[in-house]
């Protein structure tokens, strides 16, 4: 969430691909922005007004699964919103869902799916306005959840062999590496995974020497190592349930 400066005009930031920081600011008139650095060091930015501002775009989940949530996502902060023009709709009928801004960048949508069972998810204009002023446009998306027997559940027996150490404990996707779970483990435990699809998936382990809750790749200036990483030797494959 927001930041402010001495003038109380709200910088928005977040981190994009690699080491970039990403900047958003409510100024209109050139002028510097000094952030300090978790190495206590001063980084000084030149902001430069845009005569138009890029184009507000809202992504979303197009086909949650059923233990999953439907996760609107921003390329510009949101500083005004409504959430009661974000319907979720079965059957011409509105349900009641919970909805929660978890960031400027994203907002979630909670609703316990039934399965095999068709849903209208509906964004109307102007329910969200980003630090631009811009407003979003209309969307509208159907979507059919997938019954429970074409998911699987995977269970791992995780032995810690040094307790001292906080290990994240992902399940990536062979392809890609995308992560579908990550998991905190630092003593030996059983994990069972459930509504896991059916594919080829590895398991990464990553040593969490800050205890941050993600992978990092360390700092130069300090001479710190990124976190180590290994693998669980085989592929796993999961098949669907005929």
């Amino acid at each position: 969430f927001p930041s402010h400066d001495k003038d109380n005009k709200s910088v928005y930031n977040k981190w994009g691909n690699g080491d970039t920081l990403i900047v958003f600011t409510e100024a209109v008139k050139d002028e510097k922005i000094t952030f300090i650095l978790p190495n206590q060091q001063e980084a000084t930015l030149t902001h430069k007004a845009l005569y138009k501002a890029p184009k507000f775009v809202v992504n979303y989940t197009k086909q949650p699964e059923l233990n999953d949530s439907i996760r609107i996502q921003f390329n510009h902060p949101v500083v005004q919103f409504d959430t009661s023009k974000v319907q979720l709709m079965k059957d011409s009928v509105v349900m009641q869902s919970y909805k929660k801004q978890v960031s400027p960048f994203e907002f979630v949508l909670y609703y316990p799916w039934i399965e095999k069972t068709t849903y209208q998810l509906l964004i109307h204009d102007s329910a969200f306005k980003d630090v631009y002023d811009q407003y979003n446009k209309k969307e509208k998306q159907a979507f059919s959840t997938k019954a429970q027997k074409d998911y699987a559940t995977l269970l791992l027996h995780v032995q810690v062999k040094q307790n001292q150490f906080h290990y994240l404990l992902q399940l990536v996707k062979e392809k890609d590496e995308e992560v579908v779970y990550q998991f905190r483990v630092e003593t030996s435990k059983d994990i069972q995974i459930d509504y896991v699809l059916p594919g080829n998936y590895k398991i990464k382990f990553i040593r969490d020497l800050n205890k941050n809750g993600k992978w990092d790749n360390g700092d130069f200036t300090v001479k710190q190592q990124p976190e180590p990483v290994s693998y669980f030797p085989e592929v796993i494959n999961i098949s669907g349930v005929s």
